[in-house]
Formats: C-alpha cells, structure tokens, sequence
C-alpha cells in the first residue's frame, strides 16, 4: 500500500509539472524595439506605438485616432494598460467603447507582429 502511494505521488507531480507553463519563454517571445501599427476604430484608423524592453510590454502609446472624445476615453485610456498588464495584446476589447478598443488591440497585434522572434 506505501509503495502505491508513494507510486500515484510521483507520477502525479510528473504531471502537474509537465502541465506547467514557463512564464519566462512567454514574455521573452519579442524582440526589443519601438514597433507601431495600425488597425480600424470606430471612426477611422487608430495608430499605436508598442515599445519592448528586455522582451516584455512596457509601453503601448495611441499615436493617432478619430474617434469622438468623450466616449471613446475609456478605451484609450485603459486599454494600454491592460495589454501591458496581459503582456499580450490578445486581450477582450473594453466595454462602452468596443469599437474603439478593438481598433487599439488590432493596431498593437500588428505592431507586435513586428517584434515577433
């Protein structure tokens, strides 16, 4: 009966260990630069800037837009950051302002598809 335990732990941390994931290969997948993109808004096409240091998000910068001010703020103003935060820009577009927050996460697909390995 111990050596049936002591077997089923095993192979159990064998399994949680191999399901794992690696957090460092995730966030180094980028090269280092200054990349920007561009994607469709509501009213027009928004322009982003995406900078990477040391493979991770630490900047993503809305160059140019017009959408109406107002009620497109939120999405400019919490949509970067929360691609930083997901250090991906594979992130649900903001509620309120979905047009506008989709064209913020599409312009900085393409800016990181730059920056791909």
């Amino acid at each position: 009966m111990r050596k049936l335990l002591v077997l089923v732990l095993i192979m159990s941390s064998l399994v949680f260990t191999a399901c794992s994931s690696d957090s460092d290969a995730a966030t180094a997948m980028w090269e280092d630069g200054t990349y920007t993109g561009a994607a469709k808004g509501y009213a027009g096409e928004i322009e982003v800037e995406v900078k990477v240091t040391g493979g991770e998000i630490v900047e993503v910068n809305i160059l140019n837009h017009n959408d109406t001010p107002g009620i497109s703020d939120g999405a400019f103003k919490d949509t970067p950051g929360a691609i930083i935060e997901a250090q991906s820009a594979d992130i649900d577009a903001l509620t309120g302002a979905t047009a506008s927050s989709q064209g913020i996460v599409d312009a900085a697909k393409a800016a990181l598809e730059q920056a791909k390995k």
